[in-house]
């Protein structure tokens, strides 16, 4: 749910900072009796804490709420420094 928390691999290793903006998304892919998934976005989160390789980010929005581990995120903005 949106201000609900997660966890991602990414951290200041990776040049992740606090503020910056991150889009959950689906992997695509196949799925059995059904529709083949698209690789689109499933939630927006933003940057809460960052470790050195790992970040906590809430969510702001929400807009698949099937989210499972190892969904990949992808940085969409960073604040100016």
């Amino acid at each position: 749910q949106v201000g609900g928390v997660m966890f991602i691999n990414l951290g200041k290793a990776a040049g992740v900072r606090i503020g910056d903006f991150f889009e959950v998304r689906r992997r695509a892919g196949p799925r059995l009796n059904a529709a083949d998934t698209a690789d689109d976005v499933m939630a927006v989160a933003q940057i809460v804490r960052v470790g050195d390789k790992s970040s906590t980010i809430k969510l702001v929005r929400v807009l698949d709420p099937d989210i499972r581990a190892g969904a990949p995120v992808v940085r969409i903005a960073t604040l100016p420094s």
